[in-house]
């Protein structure tokens, strides 16, 4: 394909149309939704199945309410939980409660904390400090100070009010803090929360390096293990059953998340595949993935952008010079289909891109290539043939090139014989009246056959059979057309007597075989033609039947093509221009009792 070819005009419109479309449909709405739906249904399919089994959820319960009695409880409540489990040696405990008020029971819970022998990790929250500014609310100062570290609990929530990412860190005041789950990720492994560095993108607690997005966001790799058809949840047991050491297991090395595990405490939130989950466990699947550490990564805004503009161009530039609808479909299935198969093994291996949009730039730019080549292939060949030969053309390509394809059909030459002496007789506009009659009833038996006029030269025409519309039986049709040619011409004959005009004869030449089909010619002076021996042979016949005596002359391979359709009788050989060896001739004597298969 040559250059200038790729950056034609039509390549060009089809490339505009396809990148507006494709920016449309990167920032629509609609699709960004979809992308999220279907990030959800990948999350389920290709993530979630592997665990930390030193997580645990500690769920304030409906048993645990009826049990300890109506929240919100005492504090010497959780003293008595962390009094409880401390001989049963947990790693870390991490409330998802908020002690923002002080109260009377503050002192009890403060020296729990302090002599657990364990880290007690303490929530905080961003509240309104003004329309346009959000403040840190921190726990009760006697809490603050025996706690190991404390995090905010904020949450990032998409559009669609589901949470998929969990931002690890906010900078307020030129501090930055951590959440709740990265301080516990840092005690996890021994790191002061102080020590944890910030970067570019990126994390970094101890020896490993969290990567994330530029607002220190990532994605929550959730915990969705299936049994069967149904997703379980996340592990966790009833607040109440910690109460008692005799009935609490060992917790050597666990990490405990307490929190809601009611829906009346209104703090369960949309999560992707299970529907909605409790804050606790919610965190608890944050800690889950930076523990693990194989979370997905989300690719930039340029990589998605990088990959809708390139499909935009392939269908622009390359794929709008092919006009074949179906194949056109069949190479927009295959390219869908490598994309969607790359993008869910590439997301199985923690890389996310975008699913959606690229599919539609797909889609798109398969109706807009499609629909530029209809209306170009209308207005080109509706100069050629007729509207209802265009219809079916559209979806072929293969008489569209410039230089043209091979193929097989048949040609007929028709001509007038002795035109010239008729046009000496006659007035202009005289033999201009007799050529249209005389032409528009040929051209209606042309049609009739499927035969398609390609030059009109005077009163001479070159009609082909077999293309661009195929037939197998183009040759029996060709004969077809010059046997019914001649009858309508006596017709004529018999019209002009009667009206007192002038009548000629005409000579048919009829070849079969392989001619060259295609469009020829330069910009604004374009014609669809056939070209090649076949050509040459059938015109050359057409001026020997005024020799031979017959109006119709048909070429040794017409004759084998229509096989015994017609009752046939041989001219015997002459010599052609441009033959080496004399070719035996063949005239139709008259149609057998048959129609073609």
């Amino acid at each position: 394909m040559k250059i200038k070819d790729v950056f034609s005009g039509h390549s060009l419109i089809a490339t505009g149309l396809i990148l507006v479309l494709s920016l449309l449909f990167f920032y629509l709405p609609t699709i960004s939704n979809l992308e999220l739906k279907t990030y959800d249904w990948r999350l389920e399919k290709y993530r979630g199945s592997v665990f930390n089994d030193k997580t645990r959820a500690i769920s304030i319960d409906q048993a645990s309410l009826d049990e300890l009695g109506a929240f919100p409880w005492d504090r010497k409540t959780y003293a008595d939980l962390i009094n409880s489990i401390k001989q049963k040696n947990p790693k870390l405990l991490v409330f998802d409660i908020l002690y923002q008020e002080p109260k009377p029971s503050d002192s009890s819970f403060a020296k729990a904390i302090k002599e657990a022998g364990f880290d007690v990790v303490l929530p905080f929250c961003f509240g309104e400090k003004s329309l346009i500014e959000s403040a840190p609310v921190f726990p009760v100062e006697s809490l603050r100070k025996v706690a190991a570290a404390e995090g905010f609990i904020d949450y990032i929530v998409d559009s669609d009010n589901t949470i998929r990412k969990a931002k690890l860190a906010i900078s307020y005041n030129g501090r930055i803090f951590p959440s709740l789950d990265l301080a516990a990720y840092a005690r996890y492994k021994g790191v002061p929360v102080d020590k944890i560095v910030y970067g570019e993108s990126k994390i970094t607690v101890g020896d490993v390096v969290i990567k994330t997005d530029p607002d220190y966001a990532i994605l929550i790799d959730y915990y969705i293990p299936k049994k069967g058809k149904t997703v379980q949840s996340f592990p966790s047991r009833s607040f109440f059953k910690f109460m008692d050491p005799e009935r609490t297991p060992d917790l050597t090395g666990v990490v405990l998340y307490v929190g809601a595990g009611t829906p009346g405490m209104m703090d369960d939130f949309p999560v992707p595949a299970v529907g909605k989950m409790y804050g606790s466990v919610i965190h608890a699947n944050i800690f889950n993935t930076l523990v693990r550490g194989d979370y997905v990564t989300e690719a930039g805004q340029a990589v998605n952008l990088i990959l809708i503009l390139v499909l935009a161009l392939v269908y622009g530039l390359f794929l709008s010079r092919m006009v074949n609808v179906v194949k056109l479909f069949a190479v927009s299935i295959l390219i869908a289909g490598i994309h969607i198969s790359l993008n869910l093994f590439m997301f199985k291996n923690g890389f996310w891109y975008n699913l959606v949009s690229p599919i539609a730039v797909i889609f798109a730019g398969t109706l807009i290539v499609s629909a530029i080549q209809f209306f170009r292939t209308r207005k080109l060949f509706g100069q050629f043939v007729a509207k209802e030969v265009v219809d079916k053309m559209v979806s072929s390509d293969i008489h569209t090139k410039m230089g043209g394809v091979e193929k097989e059909v048949s040609i007929l030459f028709s001509d007038i014989r002795g035109y010239t002496t008729l046009s000496e007789k006659m007035k202009p506009a005289e033999v201009m009246n007799l050529l249209n009659e005389y032409h528009g009833e040929m051209v209606k038996i042309f049609h009739r056959h499927d035969g398609r006029v390609f030059d009109y030269q005077g009163d001479a025409q070159m009609v082909v059979f077999g293309a661009p519309i195929e037939r197998a039986d183009h040759a029996i049709c060709a004969c077809k057309a010059a046997y019914d040619m001649d009858k309508a011409l006596q017709r004529l004959r018999e019209k002009w007597k009667i009206e007192s005009r002038e009548s000629f004869e005409i000579g048919v030449g009829i070849c079969t075989g392989i001619a060259a089909l295609g469009i020829v010619g330069a910009e604004g002076a374009l014609q669809y033609s056939a070209i090649g021996d076949t050509t040459n042979v059938a015109s050359r016949l057409q001026s020997q039947s005024k020799i031979l005596g017959s109006s119709i002359i048909i070429s040794e391979p017409t004759k084998e093509a229509i096989g015994d359709y017609f009752e046939i009788r041989s001219l015997g050989f002459v010599e052609l221009k441009g033959k080496s060896k004399p070719m035996e001739v063949f005239t139709i004597v008259a149609e057998k009792d048959k129609k073609p298969e």
